[in-house]
């Protein structure tokens, strides 16, 4: 029924329809099925062929998330960042990301790295932050990669210190630890996400 459902939210083989996508994720949702969840939580999330319910959305990730979706349990922690469909919550967000890490969710570990680059639901940890950053470019993390190579201010001066160290480490950084992205440290983030 879930599978069903996405065919038709984005008209894959048949015309889109979001009322008939609706109706399938739900009975899906209802069955107990963890995508149907998912997708039901999706829509409601943003207003897509039924009215936005930020709150009827965080429910459904929720029931998804205790079901081991690791979709889900990425979507409630940035709901629970954003406060959204209720109060911020940066701890269970955290505990939402770890969990889906556990699971190979990459974009996870970009999301925990600006917590620790941040503090926020977690001690500050810019060695915490740089580790789960590099390991999202190295999985090959679209936003990551931005991060890394294009905007790499977005990221705290301690982070980005921890990150050329990390890629001394590896033997592909020798040179000063400043925090400043030149030429050498974006050859050695280059080498580190082609790295065994």
């Amino acid at each position: 029924m879930a599978a069903l459902g996405t065919l038709y939210e984005f008209a894959e083989g048949v015309p889109v329809d979001l009322a008939e996508a609706l109706r399938l994720y739900r009975l899906a949702a209802e069955a107990g099925d963890s995508n149907g969840m998912t997708s039901l939580a999706y829509l409601y999330q943003l207003g897509k062929g039924v009215a936005q319910d930020s709150a009827e959305a965080r429910r459904w990730y929720g029931q998804a998330a205790d079901k081991g979706n690791t979709r889900a349990m990425y979507n409630l922690a940035l709901m629970h960042i954003r406060g959204e469909g209720g109060e911020r919550n940066f701890e269970t967000a955290v505990a939402h990301l770890n969990a889906a890490i556990e699971k190979g969710h990459v974009g996870a570990r970009r999301e925990l790295a600006f917590l620790y680059d941040e503090g926020r639901g977690v001690k500050r940890d810019p060695e915490a932050a740089a580790r789960h950053l590099l390991a999202a470019f190295k999985a090959g993390h679209r936003d990551a990669r931005i991060d890394l190579l294009t905007r790499p201010e977005a990221w705290s001066a301690a982070t980005r210190r921890h990150i050329q160290k990390q890629l001394a480490a590896a033997g592909l950084y020798d040179g000063r630890i400043t925090g400043l992205f030149d030429p050498a440290t974006k050859r050695a983030i280059e080498s580190f996400g082609k790295s065994a």
